[in-house]
């Protein structure tokens, strides 16, 4: 796929890989009235019927007037960091995060991603923003976006230590869209501290997502020693380049069963099956994930003869992938894994009520110990 064709609009245009374009039928030699400007005019009203809203979760990265936001970026940037770290002693990278979710944005789309942007978002909003009126297994009440200011937001204040970190006249004027720089770099360190770097520490070593991280780090290193050079890009580089793909590919199979095209059809075919091929190298990586983090999970259940991908037993790797998709990636459950501790820890603490002396390092170590011996299928 050295050179992707687009056909498009009036006349249509090339795109190549230097991200030039020209209009092939405005050359020397052309007779009719359609012009440049005639041609870029066409263009721009064809991209302005057609314009996509800008998904929720690059809202949420882009806002600089929400708290929440900020503190979920600094998780991000952590991640991030993490990934140029040749000590680092997970493989729970950025690529696990889907960064552009759309759609039905409460799912995980992208096959190498854990969790997503609203996925934290919703995580950390409910940390801070609850009131701590938690009752069984139900969902906390309200509208959280909402809590910008008042007791709900005192809560947040109180949880980050505000007062402590920027003093009594700021803890009485900041409110969630309300802040200076300063006081922001002042309490998303306290919230790194607090909060934040057991978000990171679950995600890098709950057991059902260290399998997975493990294996799609496994699948990178097949993608990037693959002899199609796309495929890395596509899993690893943004989930954006794999749907932009999947679109051209299906648009032109569509117009080349509608006779669209009257020029370069054999050439056209020909670009067809090379993205055809590309899209079956791309599902057999993603297969060959899934094998492998199900013989991950249940590497203590099944004898060793049958941790090979052509042996592993079906029933197994179906298991295992109605767990990632429906419970391990959903925001329900990594909310209830995360949120559940800090509600816990604040009870034990009675931290509302200045007591707060407990450690919850060890805490959250015994916590994590528990639920992976818990989740960790064993005979």
């Amino acid at each position: 796929m050295d050179t992707i064709l687009y056909q498009e609009f009036r006349f249509g245009f090339y795109s190549t890989a230097d991200d030039n374009m020209y209009y092939p039928d405005l050359s020397e030699g052309y007779k009719g009235d359609f012009d440049l400007k005639k041609a870029s005019r066409s263009i721009f009203l064809t991209l302005n019927k057609n314009a996509r809203k800008v998904s929720r979760s690059r809202n949420l990265l882009l806002d600089d007037t929400d708290l929440v936001s900020s503190f979920m970026r600094s998780v991000l940037s952590k991640v991030k960091n993490d990934d140029n770290n040749i000590l680092a002693d997970s493989n729970f990278q950025i690529h696990n995060v889907e960064l552009d979710q759309s759609g039905d944005r409460m799912k995980i789309q992208s096959p190498v991603a854990i969790t997503g942007v609203t996925h934290l978002h919703y995580m950390i909003e409910h940390i801070l923003l609850d009131s701590s009126n938690i009752n069984g297994v139900s969902k906390r009440d309200g509208r959280f976006k909402t809590r910008t200011s008042g007791d709900y937001f005192t809560n947040a204040l109180t949880r980050l230590k505000c007062e402590d970190v920027i003093g009594s006249d700021g803890y009485a004027q900041i409110r969630r869209d309300v802040f200076t720089s300063s006081d922001e770099e002042k309490l998303r360190s306290s919230f790194d501290s607090v909060y934040g770097k057991y978000i990171i520490d679950f995600f890098k070593e709950f057991y059902p997502y260290s399998c997975f991280s493990s294996s799609s780090e496994s699948i990178k290193n097949k993608a990037q020693s693959h002899q199609d050079v796309h495929l890395k890009p596509m899993l690893f580089d943004g989930q954006g380049i794999a749907k932009i793909f999947e679109s051209h590919r299906s648009s032109l199979g569509i117009r080349l069963e509608e006779g669209y095209f009257k020029h370069d059809v054999p050439r056209i075919k020909e670009l067809k099956s090379q993205l055809d091929a590309t899209n079956d190298s791309l599902n057999t990586l993603v297969t060959s994930l899934k094998q492998e983090r199900a013989m991950k999970l249940f590497d203590k259940v099944i004898p060793k003869k049958y941790q090979k991908s052509e042996l592993f037993p079906a029933n197994l790797l179906k298991a295992s992938d109605l767990l990632y998709d429906n419970v391990f990636t959903t925001v329900a459950f990594q909310s209830a894994m995360i949120c559940g501790f800090f509600t816990e820890v604040e009870k034990y603490s009675d931290q509302f009520s200045g007591k707060y002396s407990c450690d919850i390092d060890s805490l959250y170590r015994e916590y994590i110990s528990s639920i992976n011996g818990f989740l960790s299928p064993h005979l």
